[in-house]
């Protein structure tokens, strides 16, 4: 008797230990997925706490597993877990059908080159230049957004603008030591700088699509978390072998620059959605790199009002930034409400920046 009283009060102390971890990781899920209703000019360290939320996914869903076998009749925590944070998880990690571009959409591409690859050439039959400016004009687009797109003028006059003889109406915008260019086959009648932080910034340009219809373009370099090479590599390190490579001092200083690096990002948002409420009304693409993951504050706000290409087309995580273990989608492409959008991706071919290039389709519905 002695032994199975043992037992039975073994059982029930573990089947307490997976009720109490399936809510401390359903609690720790939905304050991530919270997260991003705060501003971090109120509260900084948060906008560390959505970087977090795969891992917290995927504790939950572990917990969810562990459930299902020893405390079945507790599975509903973690599922409920999970239904009540559905939207941030479609958003984080969307799955669509097929939707095939149709006839008539125009082909955006927005793309953070790193100084287009660092203004590195190649020579295919027989013409040599930038293979960035290759790729991009092999893709026929009618509009590309490059943001860290700095050169000298006279590179872009021999090795980029050749192969943009379709995307004819061009224009550059020096931020301290960085560019954001537009290529468009539609003419730009007006553009303004909507802000601007060192090296990062946000133009707006109005192209003209018909005698009767313009399109305000927004392209968007926003606050970079400003890691170093070595902050990276700890990074890296860290979330590769957690606990034997982890340096307490270096990862104060990553969260530290993280955080800080969200401030400036939301000085520039408070700007940016003040302006794009100023357009209401007004047909829009919203693109570029926004240094900050679907699950942000950063994300939220610029996302309201508009229809994010990759959450509604796209499948998949969507990893943008491709370097170290930084594994994220930090490249966003909205559109206003009266364009549908289809058959939106991240292009992970092409290997010559720190980040791929998201691309997506628009057709005109009104």
């Amino acid at each position: 008797m002695a032994g199975k009283t043992q037992k039975g009060k073994g059982t029930s102390t573990f089947a307490k230990i997976i009720i109490g971890a399936s809510w401390t990781s359903v609690l720790l899920l939905w304050a991530c997925a919270a997260s991003v209703m705060v501003n971090p000019t109120h509260f900084r360290l948060l906008s560390i706490l959505g970087l977090a939320f795969p891992f917290l996914l995927a504790g939950t869903l572990f917990m969810a597993f562990l459930s299902l076998i020893f405390t079945p009749r507790k599975l509903w925590i973690t599922l409920l877990g999970v239904f009540v944070c559905i939207v941030p998880i479609r958003t984080y990690f969307p799955l669509n059908l097929s939707s095939p571009a149709p006839k008539g959409c125009l082909k955006v591409i927005s793309y953070n080159t790193a100084g287009w690859g660092c203004a590195i050439n190649d020579t295919v039959n027989g013409i040599t230049g930038n293979r960035i400016a290759r790729y991009l004009a092999n893709q026929n687009p009618d509009i590309v957004c490059v943001q860290e797109g700095f050169a000298l003028d006279d590179y872009y006059e021999k090795y980029i603008y050749p192969f943009f003889r379709k995307q004819r109406h061009h224009q550059e915008d020096t931020f301290n030591d960085s560019k954001l260019v537009l290529f468009s086959k539609y003419p730009i009648v007006r553009s303004e700088r909507i802000c601007q932080i060192g090296n990062n910034g946000t133009m707006a340009y109005w192209l003209k699509l018909s005698d009767k219809d313009t399109l305000l373009v927004i392209n968007n370099h926003l606050h970079s978390m400003g890691l170093t090479q070595d902050d990276r590599e700890e990074f890296h390190n860290s979330v590769r072998e957690p606990g034997e490579n982890t340096n307490e001092k270096a990862a104060r200083t990553i969260i530290s620059k993280i955080s800080r690096a969200s401030i400036g990002r939301a000085a520039m948002v408070d700007t940016i959605t003040a302006f794009i409420a100023q357009q209401k009304g007004q047909s829009m693409i919203v693109c570029g790199d926004f240094n900050d993951s679907p699950i942000s504050n950063t994300y939220h706000r610029m996302s309201k009002g508009l229809r994010d290409a990759y959450v509604r087309t796209g499948n998949g995580l969507g990893r943008s930034f491709n370097r170290d273990a930084i594994i994220v989608r930090i490249d966003h492409l909205f559109c206003s409400d009266n364009w549908r959008p289809f058959a939106a991706y991240i292009d992970n071919r092409v290997t010559f920046s720190d980040h791929y290039p998201i691309i997506g389709y628009f057709k005109r519905e009104r």
